[in-house]
């Protein structure tokens, strides 16, 4: 889908590493929060790391308390799961030109 919109998608498999996101310097980082904390982990080391802390994050999850773990791990936005594709892609264009 993203990449029918003219993005460029680089896909990050299992395990995380912050050398990949240094060496990629992603515009923009899409995260889903699933059930474990890995994902506040990954958001927390890409933000207090001087190299990637300006790289926006959203992050996506079904959990019902999203909007507190995106601001204590201090993503820039998030979207809850299931969500509308057109309000998705508006967001990534608000975090790109912001």
């Amino acid at each position: 889908m993203l990449k029918e919109e003219g993005y460029n998608v680089l896909i990050s498999q299992k395990p995380f590493r912050l050398e990949e996101v240094k060496e990629h310097t992603p515009a923009l980082i899409l995260l889903h929060h699933g059930l474990s904390n890995d994902g506040s982990i990954i958001c927390q080391s890409i933000k207090n790391c001087p190299e990637t802390k300006d790289i926006p994050i959203i992050m996506s999850s079904t959990r019902p308390d999203l909007p507190i773990l995106a601001e204590i791990n201090f993503a820039n936005a998030y979207i809850q799961k299931p969500f509308n594709i057109d309000e998705f892609l508006d967001l990534i264009k608000l975090s790109l030109n912001s």
